[in-house]
């Protein structure tokens, strides 16, 4: 099976998991696609927060050969300070910041050495005047080590650190294929331009 646990890979920190049971099935649908992606029977998945979060951060998973790279890779967009830290020091995780991770930093570098950080607060960084350091809020992980780094920080922060002030419904899993817990919707992306045609549609089956 697709997600069968393999020898040599991290499994989730401690028990920090949240014991709610809807969390637990999301736990299951994320490993799910988490080894399909791996094997590359899913090319790709979104990860969104759930409605009225504070927490708005997106991770998107890919399997290798996607965008022309040789191994699996992962983004996360709207990262904190917070988040950052924690996914140093607690998961051990190395990413680059910056878009595409051309501008890659030191993961570490917006944190001072002991500092006392919130992992769900929205820390403003350094020289920035929003609630988000845009140059660093876009992570990249790069490879299968690094990638499952991030499925463990999902597993247990989420519903734990992350989206606990909001509704009681996990993040949203979006994929091109069947996963454990999964239900088959048909979305419509409509266009509107500005002419006399009538608006164009798009359907999508995830």
């Amino acid at each position: 099976h697709a997600s069968s646990a393999l020898g040599a890979e991290r499994h989730p920190v401690g028990e920090k998991k949240c014991a709610d049971p809807m969390y637990a099935g999301f736990r299951a649908a994320l490993r799910d696609l988490v080894y399909a992606t791996y094997s590359g029977s899913c090319s790709a998945f979104y990860v969104l927060p759930p409605d009225k979060s504070p927490d708005t951060f997106v991770a998107f998973f890919a399997a290798k050969q996607i965008q022309g790279r040789c191994e699996p890779f992962a983004v996360v967009s709207h990262s904190t300070v917070g988040m950052r830290h924690l996914l140093s020091k607690d998961y051990d995780a190395s990413f680059t910041c910056g878009r595409g991770g051309l501008d890659p930093v030191d993961a570490g570098a917006d944190v001072e050495a002991g500092a006392d950080v919130d992992a769900g607060a929205d820390v403003a960084p350094r020289g920035v005047g929003g609630n988000a350091d845009e140059r660093n809020s876009l992570l990249v992980f790069s490879g299968r080590g690094e990638v499952h780094s991030l499925f463990d920080f999902l597993c247990n922060e989420c519903g734990r650190t992350y989206h606990r002030r909001c509704s009681p419904c996990p993040p949203t899993l979006l994929a091109p294929v069947p996963f454990e817990g999964a239900t088959i919707k048909r979305h419509a992306i409509q266009s509107k331009q500005i002419q006399s045609r009538p608006p164009a549609s798009l359907k999508l089956n995830l």
